[in-house]
């Protein structure tokens, strides 16, 4: 197929018909479902929520949409404080890593240790190793 060009979008042709009942219909519907939903995914709680009136239910709408509001400035407050470093080589990786933890306090690199171990105790009692002992 040769490549044709065209002066404005007006003059490209739009896009072809799709047969009506085609199962591959369906396969592009859910395929565009799951990609809107991987953009934007709705946070919803599991179960059923019941309001008593047309005013508690919008209340119930409004907490949720300040709730993820309150994630957004989470997340966006964690990203801040990330600090990240691509290296070339695993040696300048080891040395950037024993630079930043040696500009650390020593209770911030406390801090980070208990909660690397309070990780790895979380994982093994997923797997079933044993089970996660309480802070």
């Amino acid at each position: 197929m040769g490549v044709r060009k065209f002066r404005s979008v007006e003059e490209m042709p739009g896009p072809s018909r799709r047969t009506p009942l085609d199962p591959e219909n369906l396969r592009l519907a859910l395929g565009l479902a799951s990609l809107a939903d991987g953009l934007h995914p709705l946070r919803t709680p599991a179960g059923v929520r019941k309001f008593r009136s047309w005013d508690e239910a919008l209340e119930g709408r409004a907490s949720g949409l300040r709730a993820d509001r309150e994630a957004a400035r989470r997340s966006l407050e964690r990203r801040k404080r990330m600090v990240a470093h691509r290296a070339a080589s695993f040696e300048e990786a080891e040395a950037w890593d024993l630079d930043f933890w040696q500009q650390r306090t020593p209770e911030e690199r406390l801090s980070a240790l208990v909660a690397i171990r309070r990780d790895v105790e979380l994982v093994e009692a997923a797997r079933g190793k044993r089970s996660p002992e309480e802070p």
